[in-house]
């Protein structure tokens, strides 16, 4: 795979990047997002963005953090995981679960977005859980569940599939990081931890093609895929 191509899988370098909102997306992506919006809106529904593009090292400080116990792990039930008590791969599996491995989320793509209704909540208040999720954007997640599709997205963790925890609130514009997914393969994966510095480093290595199959393969596929 040419360099290119693997610092933007990876999140190390994306050129194809536009602002919208404060946030970064692939032009097509913006345009496509801002449709949906506008349609949202006239069904009183006031689509925003919470996360989009993310680099590899934002997602790194993210990762170190949350292996560090500097940030909360959080289980199914949104309560917090006592990492000490786990064993490094355990550790891994728990943080994998709500966040991706650097250089492994679909956020470093700028084909992918965490949204909400700014009706109910305001940016700074989103926890973005399921229990959020279910709760408080019910109508959100039913209006997307109805014209998503029609504007090009579609849910890659709609459902739990034993790997990441169910994310309604995660939407993929599915033209193009289709093919990047589809371009991300286990020598991308592997070439992306020898090359890094992240927090259990040693681990994920031993282990990378049960975690690669569990997260990072293990997703929804758009309709008519």
């Amino acid at each position: 795979m040419e360099q290119s191509k693997f610092n933007l899988l990876t999140g190390r370098e994306n050129l194809l990047l536009k602002e919208v909102d404060g946030h970064q997306l692939q032009k097509e992506v913006v345009t496509a997002f801002q449709k949906m919006q506008k349609a949202a809106f006239a069904d009183g529904i006031n689509l925003k963005i919470v996360s989009s593009f993310r680099s590899f090292e934002r997602q790194q400080i993210i990762w170190d953090a949350k292996v560090s116990g500097q940030r909360k792990v959080l289980d199914d039930h949104g309560e917090q995981i006592d990492l000490a008590n786990l064993s490094e791969l355990k550790k891994i599996e728990a943080i994998m679960r709500f966040s991706a491995l650097p250089g492994a989320s679909r956020h470093h793509w700028g084909t992918d977005i965490d949204v909400f209704d700014e009706n109910i909540k305001e940016k700074k208040d989103v926890q973005l859980t399921p229990q959020e999720s279910i709760e408080d954007f019910r109508l959100l997640n039913e209006w997307l569940d109805e014209n998503m599709n029609d504007f090009g997205f579609y849910r890659p963790y709609a459902n739990d599939l034993g790997g990441v925890s169910p994310e309604l609130w995660h939407l993929s514009y599915a033209m193009i990081s289709q093919n990047y997914y589809s371009e991300y393969d286990i020598e991308c994966f592997k070439k992306n931890i020898e090359v890094s510095n992240i927090a259990l480093k040693a681990v994920i290595k031993d282990n990378l093609e049960y975690l690669f199959e569990k997260f990072v393969l293990n997703v929804e596929k758009p309709l008519g895929a």
